[in-house]
């Protein structure tokens, strides 16, 4: 375990490689990674802007998931096919997404959209040996921000996590199994974890 950047709440604004240097002047261990910047310009240039700066590489984000616009989706599968092999090439194994706990629509058509949708996201990664994590967002409320409560709970989302596909697994933040209630030695028994080190 080591300590990384997190893009989508530091520096987001910031390319890449300031990113990156930012998180090594500010003594983490790693930062969050951005596989298009190895599409864009190979996959040794990421590898070499981290080895550089000293910086192991932290967990990073697909093009799409549940949320993506239908007309987009088939563009940023192959986005995200491609950002894959740059990924396993470089045995970064920690892609993940976030799933809200509300929804304007009932809670198994919410439940059956995500299957949907996220199933040839895990897909993809699961062809190229990767590996899939879903957090759980718990705040109550956030919760109560819709219509109708979604997943909350770290249990209810491996659950869910199994109807998507065998590669896929939970992504854990501290934050959100305590506003879950969820009891840390329960979390401690599951083998489908994926351990949350960026803030």
């Amino acid at each position: 375990m080591y300590i990384c950047l997190n893009r989508a709440t530091t520096g987001g604004a910031l390319r890449t490689e300031q990113f990156v240097e930012l998180a090594a002047s500010g003594g983490f261990a790693g930062a969050d990674v951005e596989p298009a910047y190895g599409v864009e310009r190979g996959t040794a240039a990421l590898r070499d802007l981290y080895a550089r700066l000293h910086m192991k590489f932290g967990g990073w984000s697909p093009p799409l998931d549940h949320r993506t616009d239908p007309a987009r989706r088939e563009e940023a599968m192959q986005k995200l096919v491609a950002q894959a092999a740059v990924a396993a090439e470089l045995g970064i194994d920690s892609c993940a997404t976030w799933i809200s706990p509300s929804s304007d629509r009932p809670f198994l058509e919410t439940w059956t959209t995500h299957v949907a949708t996220l199933k040839p996201v895990a897909a993809a990664l699961g062809d190229r040996g990767l590996r899939f994590g879903l957090e759980c967002v718990s705040p109550y409320h956030i919760r109560r921000s819709k219509k109708h409560e979604f997943i909350y709970t770290p249990g209810l989302m491996l659950e869910l996590a199994d109807s998507i596909g065998p590669n896929v697994g939970l992504l854990l933040d501290v934050w959100h199994v305590h506003h879950s209630t969820t009891p840390f030695s329960q979390i401690a028994q599951s083998r489908r974890i994926r351990s949350c080190g960026s803030i």
